[in-house]
């Protein structure tokens, strides 16, 4: 896999999209469900683990994605780890 396609790079990507929303930041929820989606865990799991609902854990997820701009669940977890996140 190509580093620099899998991970976004201010410097190169200023647009809002693959931004951060200002003054939205991850909740620690959103991002417990981010460091458990990059260990390797799906949804379903992710929500026994927490004890929440799929549904719920697909939220965080999806809204997760959104703030950091991934394309994908998966793309919004490289994003984090590049920026520190967890």
């Amino acid at each position: 896999m190509d580093y620099d396609r899998a991970v976004d790079h201010p410097a190169r990507n200023t647009s809002a999209s693959s931004q951060e929303r200002p003054g939205e930041r991850l909740t620690p929820r959103e991002l417990e469900c981010l460091r458990l989606l990059s260990e390797g865990e799906q949804a379903k799991r992710i929500a026994y683990i927490l004890g929440i609902t799929r549904k719920t854990a697909e939220h965080y997820l999806s809204d997760a994605r959104r703030k950091l701009g991934g394309r994908t669940a998966t793309h919004a977890v490289a994003i984090a780890i590049a920026r520190g996140l967890f």
